[in-house]
C-alpha cells in the first residue's frame, strides 16, 4: 500500500484511541494477589489487551521453533543428497517445460 495509506489509517487509529482514552478515564481498581493498584479504566483495559497479545504471540513461539529446525534439517538432507533435478538434465526438454520434436 502507498505510504500515505499507511499515515491515514494510523493517524484514524490513534485519533481512535485516544477518544477512547477521553471516553473511558474513570479510576477502577484492579485486585491483584498481592495488591490492588488503581488507575484508568482505558490504560486498565490497554494493559490487558498488550498483556494479551504478548501471550498470544508467546504461544506461537513452540510451532516456529519447530518448523525452523524442521527446515534446517530437511535442507541438511537436500545438501547430503544433492538436488535431485541438478543431477539429470534431458536434452530433450527446453526451458519452460516444452519438449522438443
Amino acid at each position: 500500500m502507498n505510504t500515505r495509506v499507511w499515515l491515514v489509517i494510523s493517524l484514524i487509529i490513534a485519533i481512535l484511541v485516544a477518544v477512547f482514552a477521553f471516553r473511558n478515564y474513570q479510576e477502577v481498581s484492579v485486585d491483584l494477589f498481592f495488591f490492588e493498584p488503581t488507575g484508568p479504566l482505558a490504560l486498565v483495559i490497554l494493559v490487558t489487551f498488550a498483556i494479551g497479545v504478548g501471550v498470544g504471540l508467546l504461544s506461537t513461539v513452540p510451532g516456529k521453533l519447530r518448523k525452523r529446525r524442521e527446515l534446517k534439517n530437511l535442507r541438511k538432507q537436500m545438501s547430503k543428497k544433492g538436488s535431485p533435478s541438478s543431477g539429470s538434465s534431458d536434452s530433450s526438454t527446453k526451458p519452460g517445460g516444452k519438449t522438443s520434436s
